[in-house]
């Protein structure tokens, strides 16, 4: 760990990200990413309890592309139908280093930020990870500087 390292707890994790149903069409995807194209939508099976999978814009894309022979009707699909069902999870007091190393390790679509007790706390997209890594670097070439 670097020293001066944040910890997740500590990166605003707690916007980027709408929490969504299985059962959302693909054209109320499509709304929301009219109004916050760079959101992630966490599909969340409320009965269980239990984040299933994330979509980002370009999914949605993919989703509606001329080349997509998997979704015939995507005017008429779920975004369950196009979820990315690989996330992580990480517990908040872990640092960004950490989340770095498990993002490498699992390449997972996101991550899942859990505090102490595993209640959801956030999330974090690789995007988000590599602009703290670029921030945190950038930091560390100054201070070597100075």
């Amino acid at each position: 760990m670097v020293a001066g390292e944040p910890r997740l707890r500590d990166l605003p994790i707690h916007d980027g990200y709408r929490i969504v149903p299985p059962d959302l069409t693909l054209p109320e995807a499509a709304g929301i990413f009219a109004e916050s194209p760079d959101d992630a939508l966490l599909v969340h099976d409320r009965e269980e309890e239990q984040f299933l999978g994330v979509v980002y814009l370009h999914d949605l894309h993919r989703a509606y592309s001329a080349k997509n022979k998997d979704l015939k009707s995507p005017h008429k699909a779920n975004i369950s139908a196009i979820m990315n069902s690989g996330i992580a999870t990480i517990e908040w007091g872990a640092n960004v280093t950490q989340a770095i190393a498990k993002a490498r390790l699992q390449t997972p679509h996101g991550i899942l930020v859990r505090d102490e007790r595993g209640r959801f706390a956030g999330f974090l997209s690789t995007t988000d990870l590599n602009v703290e890594r670029e921030r945190m670097d950038r930091l560390a070439a100054q201070h070597r500087r100075a």
